[in-house]
């Protein structure tokens, strides 16, 4: 007898699938420099802003720089300052601030890859619960004598299969954006300590 179960499954891994190579769009390496932005705070009023409460953060990846729209001409000088303790070089165009990609080191471009490791194993989460829930269904069906036995069995076996196929591709898509993070020469030392790591 033929299983429907399984398709349950793999309709929502691939949409998980679909969520996730979209989503992975934002991990950039220009968001190292984003987050710095964003640890900035000012006072003002005897009080602490951050960035975001009175400018536009923009990031541009074409040119690969975050332009900033400040609100209020006043707090240019004191943003300034705090950029330059960050050591970030930028350009001053009126009330705009734009602020040029720098060199990132490998330990900078491994926080954001680890964020992304950490994104993909959410994913991979979420299609084994996504392979589970078929399998139950399908367990109760036997419980409840509405399917047989070989047919629950039958759905754990392509549900496995399907788990196992987008297990695959989230790893495959995560280890090309990794590679696109780290460029060439950073990718090439990231492999060999994730390998001997596995060996450990």
């Amino acid at each position: 007898m033929r299983e429907n179960y399984s398709i349950q499954a793999e309709n929502l891994m691939n949409s998980i699938y679909e969520d996730y190579i979209h989503s992975i769009k934002i991990f950039h390496e220009i968001r190292i420099t984003l987050n710095l932005l964003k640890k900035i705070k000012f006072k003002v009023k005897d009080r602490y802003r951050r960035l975001e409460d009175f400018s536009d953060i923009k990031i541009d990846k074409k040119t690969e720089q975050i332009n900033i729209l400040i609100y209020k001409q006043e707090y240019i000088n004191v943003l300034k300052e705090q950029i330059k303790v960050i050591n970030l070089d930028f350009q001053a165009e009126g009330q705009f601030l734009h602020i040029k990609k720098p060199r990132y080191t490998y330990n900078q471009l491994m926080e954001l890859v680890e964020e992304l490791e950490k994104y993909r194993n959410m994913v991979i989460t979420k299609c084994s619960k996504a392979k589970l829930e078929p399998i139950l269904r399908s367990r109760h069906g036997v419980e409840n004598q509405f399917i047989e036995s070989s047919t629950a069995q039958k759905t754990s076996k392509n549900c496995d299969v399907i788990y196992k196929k987008y297990e695959k591709m989230v790893n495959q898509i995560t280890e090309k954006k990794i590679g696109e993070i780290l460029g060439k020469d950073f990718f090439q030392k990231y492999k060999k300590e994730t390998l001997n790591t596995a060996f450990e």
